[in-house]
Order: structure tokens, then sequence, then C-alpha cells
């Protein structure tokens, strides 16, 4: 009996384990920016995406649009500049069940600003 309690509690934590889902975190750097996609334990609750301007020369201050693309995603948002260090940060809630971190190993994104574009691609880490 003892040893049937046992195997039982083995399998269901392995299924339990196979069920979690994240967090996730995705990072791609270019010449010009460091980009990250987190997102919270369960991917369809928050995405939080971070470009930071690594640069040397002056912060953009015009509109910074994005792309970033996965399976079943696709993130394509503008924005009105940086902060004063420089950085971007932007949270996405309520994301769709359609939208697959769990699946992907790396996502393709683009930054354009200031009429330049700079393809990054994010691998899972």
């Amino acid at each position: 009996m003892y040893r049937n309690f046992i195997m039982c509690l083995i399998l269901l934590g392995l299924a339990l384990s196979g069920c979690q889902s994240g967090p996730y975190l995705f990072v791609g750097e270019s010449e010009n920016w460091n980009v990250e996609l987190r997102s919270g334990e369960n991917e369809y609750d928050f995405v939080e995406i971070v470009l930071k301007y690594k640069s040397s020369n002056l912060f953009p201050n015009d509109i910074i649009s994005y792309v970033i693309e996965g399976e079943n995603m696709n993130i394509d948002m503008e924005e009105d500049g940086l902060n004063e260090d420089g950085t971007l940060r932007v949270g996405i809630f309520d994301v769709t069940p359609e939208f697959r971190l769990n699946k992907a190993e790396r996502l393709a994104s683009a930054v354009h600003w200031e009429n330049k574009t700079e393809e990054i691609i994010l691998i899972k880490q």
C-alpha cells in the first residue's frame, strides 16, 4: 500500500511538472539595441518587452516601432520614445491563448526608429 502511494505521488509530480509553462525569457541584441521579451508564470497573463538603446549616439526621441513574431504570435507596436536612461518598457496584459512562447526557441524582431531598422533574433534563455 505504501509503495503504491509513493508511486502515485511520483507520477503526480511528473505530470504536474510537465504542465508548468513559464516564465519565459527571450534575449537578443544588435548594433544599437538590446531587446528582451519576458512572460509571467503563465504565458497568457502578461508579456513584458524591454528595448534598451545601447549606441553612444543621442537617444532617439522620435516614435519607435517594433515587431516581434513567432509561432501564433505577432506583436506590432509604436511608442513615443525612450525614457531618460534609453529604455522602453512595455507590458502587454491578457495575451490571447494562441500566443505560444512555450514552443518557440527563437523569435524574429525588428526595431524601427529615425528612418533606420535593425532586425534582431531573440533566443530563449
